[in-house]
């Protein structure tokens, strides 16, 4: 059905009826014109096809009539002339006109008819004409109009002589008698002759009414079929066209109000379905933009906004709202804006947004904000001005951008240059940083004096201006610019200036410059700084009077004056070449001052320093001018000795050296004696070049170290041997903590009293793959030398304190066992020591009374006031605190009273040879008496038979451990061993 027009028909489908309509009217008013016509025609035609059916009904009856006549009529025919063809065929066809219902006149016209009833009309004499010269026509059809006024059209259809006509029509010589005694007919006529023409003349309005009549009929059903077709196209266009676009329009409205999720549902394959499923691909890459603009502005947090200068009201989107801190529930307004602006900057943003409104030209302004929840930020405001064609304005539009980041980013920045400017003002030099074209980015203080002296502004300048100033850039030899050098090379160099002060004296400046690079590596100029050298080049030519110029002063030593490495290692070169040349001996001596580092730690540096030249000028005493002396490195010292013969003279040498340090050295008024170890290379036997020669008589000298000190050793390849064997030791001991190869063994105390265990001391050990069970004796000093002894110590500690909480845990051993640990003297100096052994003590969650450090009287001694502190803290903390060897060192009994010690040990030296040694005995029972009195235990180690364990239980010694009761256990098997003490085993 049409569907009602309501006043709010959208326009496009209002337009899409119309259309429709229009289209089917034009079409509607086409057809009809069309078959008008064609009803016209239709009529004419159907009454010429009536006209040529009377003439075949004429004609054939003519011809039927005529063979009839021949036959049967003859002589009847004699006696009634009406019933001849020609009369009787005149008959019919003025009978088929009285019951023509056209009013069709059909007249037989003949060229010499006789009869004056029968003469041809003009219209028929036309045709006659027409005939005779188209003899091929058939038909001829033409409109005429009667005198009348009205309007037929004539139809004529030629009469042509045939044979049947020449018997009364042919040879007037041969004409029946019968057809004689009626009169003589035309004759004369001949075969095909024209005789005349059938016409029948057909009224137009009867014709043009049947086709009127016609043509209404069609036009009815035609209209009903147009409404129908209206109506069908109507709804399908509704259904197929109009309700897609009514979706279309309404997601499209609905995306253009920021629902991005809107989506067209879409059925089907056509064009509109495609528009369909177009616009959703549409509405989702607009999600997807939205979606990433929105991130963007997040990241970015900037917002877009907008607002009507009349209202003063907008639209925000939602990044303004959270940069502003406010709901977005909150209005859009101006008022709401300046509401969240500092109240300091509030006019200045308002006289802003004025001047735009009023000069239409946008606007750009960083303003403080002060949020509802009491932060404050910055903002970056940026406005333009939106103009309609008139050039009126219709509203303001722009971003707003939290740059608080950006402002801290700035102060930090500013306080960076600030700080940089400090630090450069803060040398003394002058420093510029210049520019490619010779124009300043920088300069310190030192350099804006000079400018300031020249009376040259701070702006503008150039690195000329202040560097002599001169309005070129420096070039020739007084002045060779360093900035060109820089960007030719790209490499820093050193020029040097002279310049005149302002006495008139010539001064001399050393310019270094440096290349200043960007981000990609380009010099974007250089660092330049000026030094004036003119004092220093003075000194050096002092120096070089006193001959003492760079080059001795880099290659002697400036405490003792004596050659230093660099200027032995060439002096030893050029012996070495000298040797080889001449074919005579050579021999390099190491020494090293034995334990030096205690005069350092009991004295000054100074009083080391004292003692150091003291050494060279004894060592000067004792060598020729020809050989070498120099200090090499701390308390080290080298001797090359030339030309010397074979034999035992590099051995007479260093017997000297040895006896020249019996003499004892005076420091603050006080006698200290010192010794040395001395390792002696020899060339050829033991190296052809320098550093073999270093090398071997370094590891001769660790030799002599090894054997005692105070001694010297010659070089062997078996010396090299083992110091092979050591790295290669060090480099195994390095991965056996990864490689899980150390292990700890415990040996357990014993209370004599009550035979209980008193606790367990952790002994390290390396079970080395390749090597087996390595003794610590070999692998404790290299760790120690090398550092590895703390990673390794701190392993020890957690290993050990992890195992006692275990055994606790498995009530083997009570919360008062003991678990003793040694520590070394790089351990405990470590920083963090204490600190490591609380994190250790908690993450075993051992209590820190079960836990015992032990220590060596060196260790305490080497820094006693370290020493005191860090045992001080461990007291505190809760961990006891052995003397580990005691008796075998230095310590002094008072110092000894004022540390915080828990336990002494007594050495094993002591112990094993009691009850017979009667040196050891003293010392024992002297060790227990000071235990005893200082209110500390006391262990005795290594007790390994019953006389030294009766001696210690009648001398008062409460605790023991040695071989007698257990060797050092693994820790399984130190756990059956407590295991079969809480059973009951007797002990020795």
């Amino acid at each position: 059905m049409l569907p009602t027009l309501k006043p709010n028909l959208q326009r496009l489908q209002l337009k899409l009826w119309v259309g429709v309509g229009l289209a089917l009217l034009i079409a509607f008013t086409l057809m009809q014109i069309s078959r008008y016509r064609s009803a016209h025609e239709d009529a004419l035609t159907a009454a010429l096809i009536e006209a040529e059916s009377v003439s075949r009904v004429l004609m054939d009856t003519q011809r039927v009539y005529q063979r009839l006549f021949e036959e049967r009529f003859g002589d009847f025919a004699t006696n009634h002339p009406a019933l001849l063809p020609a009369h009787v065929l005149a008959r019919v066809a003025r009978e088929m006109h009285k019951r023509d219902s056209i009013g069709a006149k059909v007249n037989i016209v003949t060229r010499d008819n006789r009869h004056s009833s029968s003469q041809p009309t003009p219209i028929e004499a036309a045709a006659m004409r027409h005939f005779e010269m188209h003899p091929d026509q058939e038909s001829l059809v033409t409109p005429f109009t009667q005198g009348d006024g009205r309007k037929r059209y004539h139809y004529a259809q030629p009469l042509w002589i045939k044979g049947d006509c020449l018997s009364c029509h042919g040879n007037p010589s041969r004409l029946p008698e019968q057809v004689l005694a009626f009169g003589t007919p035309p004759t004369g006529y001949t075969l095909g002759d024209l005789r005349g023409i059938l016409s029948i003349s057909l009224p137009q309005a009867q014709i043009l009414q049947h086709a009127a009549d016609d043509y209404w009929t069609s036009l009815g059903q035609h209209l009903l079929i147009f409404l129908t077709l209206f109506i069908a196209g109507g709804v399908l266009l509704q259904w197929f066209v109009i309700r897609k676009v009514q979706r279309l329009r309404s997601a499209t409205r609905a995306l253009a109000h920021g629902d991005y999720q809107v989506r067209v549902p879409v059925h089907g394959k056509d064009e509109l379905a495609d528009l369909g499923r177009s616009f959703n691909r549409m509405a989702d890459s607009i999600a997807l933009r939205d979606r990433r603009l929105r991130d963007a502005q997040a990241r970015a947090k900037l917002g877009f906004w907008t607002l009507d200068p009349a209202t003063k009201q907008g639209d925000w989107s939602d990044e303004v709202y959270r940069i502003l801190g406010l709901p977005p529930t909150a209005t859009a307004s101006l008022e709401t804006f300046i509401g969240v602006i500092h109240p300091d900057d509030r006019s200045k943003l308002l006289a802003t947004i004025e001047q735009s409104l009023a000069s239409l030209s946008g606007h750009e302004l960083d303003c403080r904000l002060q949020r509802p929840n009491g932060e404050q930020g910055w903002i970056n405001c940026q406005a333009a001005t939106l103009l309609d064609t008139q050039g009126r304005l219709v509203q303001l539009e722009g971003i707003v951008q939290d740059i608080s980041s950006r402002k801290q980013a700035l102060a930090a920045v500013d306080h960076e240059r600030q700080f940089l400017q400090h630090i450069i003002d803060g040398i003394e030099d002058s420093t510029l940083v210049i520019r490619p074209d010779y124009s300043l980015i920088r300069m310190n203080r030192s350099a804006r004096a000079i400018a300031l002296a020249a009376g040259l502004s701070e702006e503008g300048l150039s690195c000329h201006q202040v560097s002599h100033q001169s309005t070129e850039p420096c070039s020739g030899d007084d002045h060779p610019c360093p900035l060109e050098q820089v960007l030719k090379t790209g490499q820093a160099c050193k020029v040097v200036h002279y310049h005149l002060d302002q006495h008139g004296q010539k001064r001399t400046v050393e310019v270094a410059a440096s290349p200043l690079r960007d981000e990609q590596d380009q010099i974007i100029g250089v660092i330049e700084n000026a030094r004036d050298i003119s004092d220093q080049l003075a000194l050096l030519e002092q120096l070089k009077e006193q001959k003492l110029s760079y080059a001795h002063l880099a290659q002697h030593d400036p405490l003792t004056g004596l050659p230093n490495r660099l200027l032995f290692t060439d002096r030893l070169s050029q012996a070495i070449l000298r040797a080889q040349r001449d074919q005579y001996g050579l021999a390099i001596l190491l020494i090293d001052l034995d334990h030096f580092k205690h005069i350092n730690d009991s004295f000054d540096h100074s009083s080391g320093d004292q003692v150091l030249q003291e050494v060279a000028a004894r060592l000067r005493a004792l060598f020729r001018a020809a050989d070498t002396i120099a200090r090499l490195d701390g308390d080290e010292f080298g001797v090359i000795l030339s030309e010397i013969k074979p034999g035992q003279e590099a051995a007479l040498v260093a017997h000297k050296i040895l006896q020249s340090f019996e003499e004892p050295f005076y420091i603050r008024g006080r006698q200290v004696f010192l010794a040395a170890s001395i390792g002696i290379a020899l060339y050829p036997e033991h190296g052809t070049s320098v550093d073999d020669l270093v090398r071997n008589a370094d590891t001769a000298l660790n030799r002599a170290k090894d054997q005692g000190r105070n001694s010297f050793h010659y070089y062997s390849a078996e010396l090299t041997a083992k110091a092979f064997e050591r790295v290669m030791l060090e480099s195994s001991l390095r991965q056996a903590l990864g490689h899980q190869e150390l292990v700890l063994h415990y040996q357990p105390q014993i209370q004599l009293a009550t035979g209980t265990i008193h606790g367990v001391e952790a002994l390290l050990r390396w079970r080395q793959p390749e090597a087996g069970l390595i003794s610590p004796a070999q692998f404790i000093p290299i760790a120690e030398e090398s550092g590895l002894i703390l990673p390794i110590g701190e392993w020890v500690l957690r290993e050990g304190v992890r195992q006692m909480k275990v055994w606790q845990a498995q009530g083997l051993a009570t919360p008062t066992t003991l678990m003793s640990v040694n520590l070394s003297a790089k351990q405990f100096r470590q920083p963090d020591l204490i600190d490591m052994i609380q994190s250790i003590l908690t993450d075993a969650n051992l209590d820190p009374s079960g836990l015992e450090l032990e220590i060596t009287e060196s260790i305490m001694m080497a820094a006693p006031e370290l020493a005191s502190q860090r045992l001080s803290r461990l007291r505190k903390l809760g961990v006891k605190v052995a003397i580990d060897d005691f008796g075998t060192g230095y310590s002094s009994l008072g110092y000894l009273k004022s540390l915080p010690l828990t336990k002494l040990k007594i050495d094993r030296s002591f112990v094993s040879d009691i009850p017979h040694d009667n040196n050891d005995i003293v010392i024992t029972r002297a060790v227990i008496g000071l235990a005893r009195s200082l209110s500390l235990e006391v262990v005795a180690e290594g007790v390994e038979t019953e006389a030294q364990r009766d001696f210690l239980i009648s001398e008062g010694c409460p605790i023991v451990q040695g071989y007698l009761f257990s060797k050092p256990l693994p820790g399984k098997s130190l756990a059956d061993f407590l295991r079969a003490r809480r059973s009951g085993s007797a002990l020795p």
